[in-house]
């Protein structure tokens, strides 16, 4: 099994695994929504009707001087794949032969898998049966997506399908802090509680590319201490998990300029009383969670204030003005929830001091198919929308509303990326300028009619002398270094209202 360190490509991550979470769920009668083969595997995947009604037949063939099949399902829910997340497959089947169900397991930008995470094989038997493997994530995974291979001359007939996470929701661990340190500091211990006092848990240990498993246990109170590994040269993490629930702390190695710099923001920082922030967003929010803008805030802030400064992160990937609208309103009795409506449960529930809404990315994207033409989300339905989910939150809330202004992206960089895929094929584009000006128009207006603050973050992103530095490969989202410029632009705004 290859091992390879995803600290900072974490991709994609967004359902917030407290309690069992469907990833993939197929009623072959239906349809096979998702499950294909490819060209450079062996076997034959169809859609056959058997005495009215219709299955999923995977059969052998030969390829490269083998008899097999391997067919997988490209459509799973974006969730957290943290190390020791425990995974239910369950595909119902008859057939002849044997059998595996497994995962296949992807990084960052890489479309191919870098993993194969197989259960033990089975025998398909004559009749329908349901066949159920748990797996447990070996490392953390940008995604995990299912697969199911035939060994030598076999058939299967597939009615359903299911893959669900399934942590033991009496297990509480929570996440260590994100510690930021120059290049010359070394970190502390990684420091969890959990609700399992005097239990064994298992340490994921991560320095740079350098993977080691431990045995970890808790004291008397529940408290998990495992020591940071020294001497990385980028990052460093600890998974410390059991019973599928996982916490993680990181550590992110940076100039010691950059950190005397934000050092120096938060230092100004003076919370005259406990302040517990909301933030709404989109993946600039949700993605790469440990590490990311949300969790550098948390970092520095109670560095000067310790146990002062608390987030709630709701951020949710691919977010856009009018879905996080629907969210809000699946919040309220009788009404149909909308994608990752759980990311909202009992969002007021608790008393927020501020409420910050970052979004932007997603509702000023355009595409190819349309020659870039028009973002997604008119100026006229971001007015309304934005101000709808304003007056929303006003209602459920007394916290002080921040909106952020939107990302610029690197659309320039973008476009030399799309030349490379072939004509005909959609390609959407983010940060184009004049869809992000006006966006960041229509947002200064509404927010002062509204008397709502707004940072400006997007200013001092287009000033960088290296935008394309601000983010990962896609040119979208934030790298270490963009969200880091976010975190300073934040915490120059709470200096001035929190000021020491």
């Amino acid at each position: 099994m290859m091992k390879i360190f995803f600290l900072l490509l974490l991709l994609l991550q967004t359902v917030l695994l407290c309690g069992g979470v469907n990833l993939c769920r197929n009623n072959f009668h239906i349809s096979l929504s998702g499950w294909k083969g490819t060209s450079y595997w062996g076997g034959k995947i169809s859609h056959e009707n058997v005495n009215g009604k219709r299955y999923m037949k995977v059969v052998s063939t030969s390829h490269d001087g083998r008899v097999y099949a391997r067919v997988y399902n490209r459509y799973v829910s974006r969730t957290q794949f943290k190390e020791g997340l425990t995974i239910k497959l369950t595909l119902r089947a008859k057939g002849t032969g044997k059998m595996t169900l497994g995962l296949l397991a992807y990084g960052g930008y890489v479309n191919n898998p870098v993993d194969f995470v197989p259960a033990e094989p089975v025998t398909l038997t004559p009749e329908f049966k349901d066949h159920t493997v748990i797996i447990t994530a070996p490392q953390s995974y940008a995604s995990m997506r299912p697969y199911v291979e035939l060994h030598g001359q076999a058939e299967l007939l597939a009615e359903s399908f299911d893959m669900a996470s399934v942590p033991d929701r009496s297990v509480v661990i929570h996440d260590g802090k994100m510690q930021i340190i120059g290049e010359n500091e070394q970190p502390g211990a990684a420091v969890f509680s959990t609700n399992q006092p005097n239990r064994e848990f298992t340490a994921g240990i991560w320095k740079d590319f350098e993977h080691t498993v431990v045995k970890v246990k808790s004291d008397a109170a529940g408290k998990v201490s495992v020591p940071m590994p020294t001497g990385f040269v980028n990052s460093a993490a600890v998974h410390v998990y059991a019973s599928g629930v996982t916490g993680s702390a990181f550590a992110v190695r940076e100039a010691s300029s950059a950190c005397r710099h934000s050092d120096a923001i938060a230092a100004k920082i003076k919370l005259p009383h406990p302040v517990r922030m909301l933030v709404i967003g989109d993946s600039l929010s949700d993605f790469y969670r440990g590490y990311n803008y949300v969790d550098r805030l948390d970092s520095w802030l109670n560095k000067y204030n310790p146990g002062l400064f608390s987030v709630r992160n709701a951020g949710v990937g691919g977010d856009y003005l009018v879905r996080v609208q629907e969210r809000l309103v699946g919040m309220m009795p009788g009404v149909d929830s909308t994608y990752r409506q759980e990311m909202y449960n009992d969002l007021f529930k608790e008393k927020y001091d501020i409420i910050l809404i970052e979004l932007g990315p997603n509702d000023t994207r355009s595409n190819r198919s349309e020659n870039y033409s028009k973002p997604l989300t008119s100026p006229e339905q971001q007015r309304r929308i934005l101000t709808y989910i304003i007056n929303f939150i006003r209602r459920n809330s007394d916290a002080r509303i921040v909106v952020l202004a939107p990302s610029p992206s690197a659309p320039e960089a973008s476009l030399k990326l799309a030349a490379n895929i072939p004509a005909g094929q959609e390609f959407v584009l983010f940060g184009k300028p004049e869809f992000i000006d006006a966006f960041d128009a229509v947002n200064r207006e509404v927010c002062k009619q509204m008397d709502v603050d707004y940072v400006d973050i997007l200013t001092v992103m287009r000033r960088a002398p290296d935008r394309n530095s601000l983010y990962v490969k896609d040119r979208v989202h934030l790298s270490a270094k963009g969200g880091r410029v976010i975190t300073d632009v934040i915490m120059e705004y709470l200096a001035e209202k929190y000021r020491r």
